[in-house]
This record gives C-alpha cells, structure tokens and sequence, in this order.
C-alpha cells in the first residue's frame, strides 16, 4: 500500500494564489451586473410611473399635479412628488395630506412600501433618490428642461421622468458635465 503525502505548504499557498486572483477577477464582474440590474430595474420604474400618469391623465382628463411645470421629487417628505405617488398609488408615506387627487380611488401605480416610489440606488437621505418628474401641465407637448432641472434639453410631450442614477445627481447631457459620468435614467431615450 502506498502512503499518502500531505501537500506541501507551497502547493496549498499556490492554490490559494489562484483562487484569490480567481475572485479577483470576478468581483468586478458581480459589481457591474448588479450596477446593471439595478438600471434595467430603474428604467422599469420611471416606465410604470409614466404608464400610471397617462392612465391617470386617461382616466380624469388632465394630469395628476396642477400648476406650473417644476420637477416632482427633489424634496422629502410632503412635497409635491410624495402627493403625486399617494395619488397613483392609494398610499401615502407619512399621514399628513389627504388623496384628494383621486377621487375614485385608483390603483394606477403599485408601490411596495406605503407611499415610498424611490430609484434602486436608495440612500438615508429623505427625498434623494425619489425619481424626478416634470407634468407638462399647459399641455403645449413642450416641456422646459432648465439648469434648475438638470442639464437636459426640451423634451416632447407630457411627462418627463428620470432617475438621477447611482451618483444621486442631474448629470445627463450631452457629455460628461464636471468630470462626473452619464448616468441618469430618464423616460425620453428609452
């Protein structure tokens, strides 16, 4: 019978080498399909927001948020974008406005937590990755896209919608605005 020689310290640390260049070589790859998910999922919800505000808009006649165009989303709490997703959606994130946008009482918009509609990239910031949106409400199919709502050009038609990406902030354009990257998800190139 032939004895059985342990492994040697050199060929327990050369299998160790390989493996850890092995995930070397894969984290960065995991890292990117995950950054990759989370944008398909990011387009799929500007997608439904935008669904629920035509069917909205199809339903009453006239958009969800009166009043002059703005982008929906940049504050906390209360504002503008948490009445627009308690209106579409039945729910509402903190009990202090009523649904008197819905009369009938409409589910157009499914949301997972009571009034919260926020992009993947979520953070503590109250408000910070709540997706932006900007209601054409003079219905003139024209909708004004300033430096106040992000360096992006006039966009055609009624709602304007878009996911201020992984960074958190406005910096679609034509190209890289301040050394940072491209990386919004908006309603109008997808």
């Amino acid at each position: 019978m032939k004895a059985r020689h342990p492994f040697t310290l050199i060929e327990l640390l050369t299998v160790i080498a390989i493996i850890a260049i092995l995930v070397g070589l894969l984290l960065p790859a995991i890292g990117a399909a995950k950054q990759k998910a989370k944008i398909t999922q990011a387009k799929a919800q500007v997608k439904a927001l935008q669904l629920a505000i035509k069917q909205y808009e199809s339903t009453y006649g006239y958009l969800p948020v009166s009043g002059a165009e703005s982008p929906l989303g940049a504050t906390g709490a209360n504002s503008e974008y948490d009445k627009l997703i308690a209106d579409l959606s039945l729910t509402n994130r903190s009990g202090n406005f009523g649904r008197t946008g819905n009369p009938r009482g409409i589910v157009f918009l499914e949301v997972q937590t009571a009034g919260v509609y926020e992009d993947p990239w979520k953070t503590s910031t109250v408000g910070a990755h709540n997706l932006r949106v900007v209601l054409n409400t003079n219905y003139d199919e024209k909708i004004v896209l300033d430096a106040t709502n992000g360096p992006y050009a006039d966009v055609f038609g009624q709602v304007a919608i878009w996911s201020l990406g992984p960074n958190g902030n406005n910096n679609q354009g034509k190209g890289p605005q301040q050394g940072s990257s491209n990386d919004d998800v908006n309603s109008w190139d997808n």
